[in-house]
Order: C-alpha cells, then structure tokens, then sequence
C-alpha cells in the first residue's frame, strides 16, 4: 500500500498538461488583445487616409464640402460619423478640416468578451486640416 502511494507522488506524468490548460486562457487572451489593438491601428489609418485625401480634394476646389462629406460617408459607411468643412475668412474659407469619427467596438474584432470590452469602449477619431490651394491658372 505505502509502495502505491509513493509511486503516485513521485510520477510526474500529465504535469505539463495540467501547466497547459492553466496558461492557455491567458495566453489566448494576449492574443486577443494584440489583435483587437492592431484592428484598431488599422481602422484608425485607414479613417486618416480617407480623411487626408477628402481634405485636399476639398482644399484643390475638386468636390464642394458638401460632395466631399456624401462621397466619404458612402465610402465609409453608417457607423461612421463625418464632418467636412471649410474654415476661416470669406465663402470659401481658408482651411478645410475633416474629421471622422467612429465608435471602438465597430472596429475590434474579439468585442464580446473581457479584452473586447477594454477596446469596445470609446471611439476612434481622425481630423485632418489643409489650407487651401490656390490655383495657378490666372
């Protein structure tokens, strides 16, 4: 009987496994997290370069403000909130800002858990300024 028992505590098969099963939900939780924050990163560069080149094909009197704003929200879509305008002195102003605003939790990926909650909360946010160019053609 005492033999039995002394074995037992001696074997060390299985160890590794129980050491895995404990690590694996917080490592896959890293995991989670890495990726909803490179998602993020992702989404919130892409909003800049939408909004950089609505901004100077505004400032370039391309698109009216108003164009530029319908053109950039039917390329962002719903969930994004969209503002361009022209600033400053006279009709035409004398900047242009854009800005784009979106809320996080439309941009992570893993938002129905513990680490998505972190992200879920907030909102992404991007606001460019040009001044305007002035044409060369007389």
């Amino acid at each position: 009987m005492i033999g039995s028992v002394d074995r037992l505590t001696h074997d060390e098969r299985g160890s590794s496994t129980v050491e895995f099963v404990l690590w694996l939900p917080i490592f896959i939780m890293i995991l989670a997290l890495i990726t909803n924050a490179v998602f993020l990163f992702l989404e919130q560069s892409r909003m800049y370069t939408q909004a950089a080149q609505t901004t100077r094909a505004v400032s370039m009197d391309r698109e009216t403000a108003a164009q530029a704003e319908s053109t950039l929200q039917t390329k962002l879509g719903v969930n994004y909130t969209v503002d361009v305008q022209p600033k400053g002195g006279g009709l035409r102003g004398e900047e242009v800002h854009t800005s784009i605003k979106l809320p996080a939790q439309h941009a992570v990926i893993f938002g129905g858990n513990v680490v998505g909650a972190l992200f879920a909360q907030g909102e992404i946010a991007v606001k460019v300024t040009k001044l305007r160019e002035v044409s060369s053609s007389p």
